[in-house]
């Protein structure tokens, strides 16, 4: 996914400022617009500045330039740099989302399903999810495993589609894990412990969680100790 918020940790490899990137982009060029955006954003040869990151992204946006609309959406979405706007965020999103940008995809389905500036609609989020997911979206992956169960439980399928249901969202959980997002590791690791949509296997399931857990994830590192007391409190 790409980064537009800024944080402390993030590393922007990207051109710096120059005056010559300055010259493109005043010139109308709308890659130019973009990158001078993200030197204010990540303060790459220059003072950061949200107003100006904003003014310039916006400028790429409005040439339909698809990082730039999910860009803006993002800075709408947390009032960098412009008035917090969630429905101008999610209308941002949406315009970078129906280009085929995948991480704009991936954050819209996740607008429908947390109503953020859309009311919530979890058949549009698991729409753009999947969408974003088939382009190898790991954080998107997860999040679609999860709500293909959740709107199973909502509209009480047949036992038949909520064995299908289930089987395309554990193929989304392993994609996820395998990719290396943690969240899919965490929720592998739980089903191989717990077995409901899966053969329980504990070995498998300390293996994903181990892997989440090494990345911080604290869902994963309580269910190695739950796991671990477990193996403890067994009769020898």
């Amino acid at each position: 996914m790409v980064a537009w918020v800024c944080n402390a940790s993030d590393e922007y490899d990207g051109e710096p400022f120059s005056r010559a990137l300055e010259k493109k982009a005043e010139q109308g060029d709308a890659e130019s617009q973009l990158k001078l955006s993200k030197t204010y954003m990540f303060a790459k040869g220059v003072q950061r500045d949200y107003e100006k990151c904003a003014f310039w992204c916006k400028k790429a946006a409005n040439q339909n330039l698809a990082e730039a609309q999910y860009g803006l959406g993002i800075l709408y979405e947390h009032g960098q740099g412009v008035e917090q706007d969630p429905k101008k965020a999610a209308e941002w999103v949406q315009k970078a989302a129906e280009q085929g940008f995948d991480s704009a995809q991936s954050q819209l389905g996740y607008y429908y399903f947390t109503e953020m500036g859309v009311p919530r609609d979890l058949d549009k989020a698991i729409y753009w999810l999947r969408k974003a997911s088939q382009q190898n979206d790991s954080g998107a992956m997860w999040l679609l495993g999860t709500l293909l169960i959740a709107q199973d439980m909502f509209k009480a399928k047949n036992e038949k589609g909520l064995k299908s249901r289930h089987d395309e969202a554990l193929k989304w959980f392993k994609k996820s894990a395998e990719a290396g997002n943690p969240q899919g590791q965490s929720w592998l690791g739980s089903a191989y412990h717990s077995g409901e949509i899966v053969g329980k296997d504990i070995e498998l399931a300390k293996k994903w969680l181990r892997k989440a857990a090494e990345q911080g994830d604290d869902t994963a590192k309580n269910l190695l100790n739950t796991i671990a007391e477990e193996e403890t409190s067994k009769p020898k």
